[in-house]
């Protein structure tokens, strides 16, 4: 007896394309696959669900629910039929079906009796794989199960697609980053290369603008869709939904949440790069007593202080540089909550022709070793369990501080506490050495 194999498909290429493009295959297990898994379970009824990738030869599942093997051949699949398929594909049982009765995953384990596959369709309409659910006993879905598999595989394709977009952005980065070590290698032989480096920099411009467009374009809108078909699936069948599919959904849209902020932080940190700073004399004084006065965190909180001392004026954007103070002090608060007081102090001093600041905290400080990750976006030295934010604010900062000429560095002593560190040009010529501003320090505590 013989079993009907999987069919060739008219846009094979193009479909096998539009699959690599995800760089998914291969790769190791992911909660939010597991979650599509589970609620697909679930929301149908049955014991089996995988979301299977079909590959040139084989198919390859990102998520089952049992423990079966990684991938099997193509051949034999059941979601190569329904790769074919523009909708649900459904056999009720197999056993009685002759294109499926001798299929060894029939005849063998996983002993498939019923299958019910929802095609992964991307947005140019190649089918890449299916999110499926199958059981050992005949049996059928009822239409609204129909719809509901194929709801959730569109949340599949919505994730791939974030996927395939995320990718491009930090290709994206990678040829930005490359194109700025390029400038600053050719500031070394500024007088010989001006021509060259107003070429290289107006592509950067051009560039970063374009990163910033895409990472709207590509990243969010993919984003919004998975965003938005898990709160119509709330609401459309929130109240149906055992406590358990409810965390599910909830995880999806809290997994959205994170991205969003995510995308938030990587589009301001583009823009600072393509921003022209606007200098003039700045009072940080006057930057750093807005930020705090303006924080209900640092007005409502009597488990929080703040000391300013006099600070030097220096020449710098003040939109930029208000940003660089909200996004210190913001930190050296967040990184202190666990004590009984979060203490952080402002001080500033000179050194020669150069403005100093400092923002210091009582947090559990970090390893100094480390001190050099933590002006690269995204990077964490604490767990965002007990941190909660995305790891961009210092890098921001630190791209802040050198568009102004200026550097930045962390310190942290052994008994805990950091010290963040910030020299600028001085706004009024300076006796040479080091000396700080008459006046009294400002204590601001709720």
């Amino acid at each position: 007896m013989t079993y009907l194999p999987a069919p060739a498909l008219p846009d094979e290429s193009a479909r096998l394309a539009a699959l690599a493009e995800y760089a998914i295959l291969d790769t190791d297990r992911e909660p939010l696959y597991d979650d599509f898994v589970l609620l697909a379970t679930q929301l149908c009824g049955t014991p089996l669900a995988y979301i299977s990738l079909v590959d040139r030869d084989r198919q390859w599942f990102k998520a089952r629910s049992d423990r079966g093997p990684h991938e099997t051949p193509r051949d034999i699949a059941l979601c190569g039929h329904a790769i074919a398929q523009r909708e649900v594909f459904v056999i009720e049982d197999t056993h009685a079906d002759e294109r499926f009765a001798d299929n060894p995953l029939v005849t063998g384990a996983p002993h498939i009796r019923f299958y019910a596959g929802a095609p992964l369709i991307t947005p140019e309409g190649h089918a890449v794989g299916a999110l499926c659910v199958a059981d050992r006993v005949a049996r059928t879905l009822t239409g609204a199960q129909r719809e509901a598999l194929a709801a959730l595989a569109r949340h599949v394709v919505s994730q791939l697609e974030l996927r395939r977009a995320t990718l491009k952005q930090a290709r994206t980065l990678i040829a930005l980053e490359a194109s700025e070590r390029r400038l600053l290698e050719a500031n070394e032989h500024l007088e010989e290369r001006v021509a060259a480096r107003t070429l290289e920099l107006r592509q950067l411009n051009d560039d970063l603008s374009a990163f910033g467009y895409s990472c709207a374009h590509d990243l969010r809108t993919p984003l919004r869709a998975i965003d938005g078909f898990s709160r119509i699936l709330l609401e459309e069948a929130g109240e149906a939904l055992p406590p358990d599919q409810r965390v599910c959904l909830d995880r999806i849209l809290a997994n959205t949440q994170r991205m969003g902020e995510l995308i938030d932080a990587v589009l301001d940190f583009s823009r600072i790069g393509s921003k022209s700073p606007e200098v003039q004399r700045v009072n940080p004084g006057l930057l750093v007593r807005d930020v705090v006065a303006a924080h209900p965190g640092y007005r409502d909180d009597s488990q929080v202080r703040v000391d300013i001392a006099p600070l030097p004026e220096t020449l710098a954007d003040p939109v930029l540089f208000r940003q660089v103070w909200q996004n210190l002090i913001d930190n050296a608060l967040k990184f202190s909550r666990s004590q009984t007081v979060s203490e952080i102090r402002v001080d500033g001093w000179v050194e020669g022709n150069r403005a100093c600041y400092a923002v210091s905290d009582n947090g559990p400080g970090f390893d100094p070793a480390q001190a050099h990750r933590m002006f690269r976006v995204f990077e964490r030295l604490h767990p965002a369990s007990e941190h909660p934010g995305v790891g961009a604010g210092l890098a921001i900062v630190a791209r802040i501080v050198s568009r102004h000429g200026g550097r930045i560095r962390a310190e942290s002593g052994p008994d805990g506490g950091a010290r963040f560190v910030i020299d600028m040009p001085l706004a009024r010529a300076a006796t040479p050495g080091r000396t700080s501003p008459a006046g009294t320090v400002a204590s601001i505590a709720a």
